[in-house]
């Protein structure tokens, strides 16, 4: 019998409504658009790579505040609202 490693790829398809309260972005220009922009961008990620390191997408996102704990919070929230164990992928 040989050894055999299975690989799993998860890939879920989410629609985000997040509004820029709820990703708690900074109260400057153009944060409405971003926050549809990250919604979008977390959509594409969730839908093409999974939960692994989604993270990164906050990053751009940055100068409305998206990196801070509030952010990630927010990840959190959505990844565990999907089912899964956001400690795993945060």
């Amino acid at each position: 019998m040989s050894n055999l490693i299975k690989l799993y790829s998860l890939k879920i398809f989410a629609e985000l409504n997040l509004a820029a309260d709820h990703w708690q972005f900074y109260h400057i220009d153009g944060r409405d658009e971003a926050a549809e922009r990250l919604n979008r961008d977390v959509e594409q990620h969730l839908a093409t790579h999974g939960p692994k390191d989604i993270g990164q997408v906050l990053k751009p996102y940055s100068k409305w505040g998206a990196t801070d704990s509030e952010g990630y919070n927010a990840l959190a929230w959505i990844l565990d609202e999907l089912g899964l164990d956001s400690d795993c992928y945060i």
